[in-house]
């Protein structure tokens, strides 16, 4: 059977945005293929400021508990992702789970280093990374990431 190098055309489903990809093999007639939505953390290595110089974009420093936290990431109950940090010194990331915007499930649990698994409780509707300490987070990660 014949490979021909083509594009492929990449649609996400319910919405009005498609893409095409590098060339790639393919047989005529067979299709095939995974897409990886890589890193569902905003701003993952903390380095981009521009509402305040002392922020990183979508990470906020809540003093009372002392850690930074990351927006909230929507997830699917019973869902396993991948997640993880890769640090330049020693520092605790944890994963919250969140059954409403404000409303934590559970204590948080200890995020793998590099790479690891974790999956969302049946009630889980969001997660949320959290960094301990009051010092820049830049400081210590390299970058976390959370993906299915």
């Amino acid at each position: 059977m014949c490979m021909e190098m083509m594009p492929v055309k990449l649609l996400l489903l319910d919405t009005n945005y498609s893409t095409l990809s590098e060339p790639v093999a393919i047989r005529q007639g067979v299709y095939r293929g995974t897409l990886s939505l890589r890193n569902l953390v905003r701003k993952p290595d903390f380095h981009i400021r521009w509402s305040a110089k002392d922020r990183p974009e979508h990470w906020r420093y809540n003093g009372a508990k002392d850690y930074w936290t990351s927006d909230n990431i929507r997830v699917e109950p019973g869902k396993s992702y991948r997640a993880g940090v890769t640090c330049k010194a020693p520092a605790k990331v944890t994963v919250q789970w969140k059954q409403q915007h404000c409303l934590a499930l559970g204590e948080p649990i200890q995020l793998p280093p590099e790479a690891g698994r974790v999956v969302a409780p049946s009630a889980a509707i969001y997660a949320e990374l959290l960094v301990a300490g009051r010092a820049d987070p830049s400081i210590a990660i390299e970058s976390v990431h959370f993906a299915p």
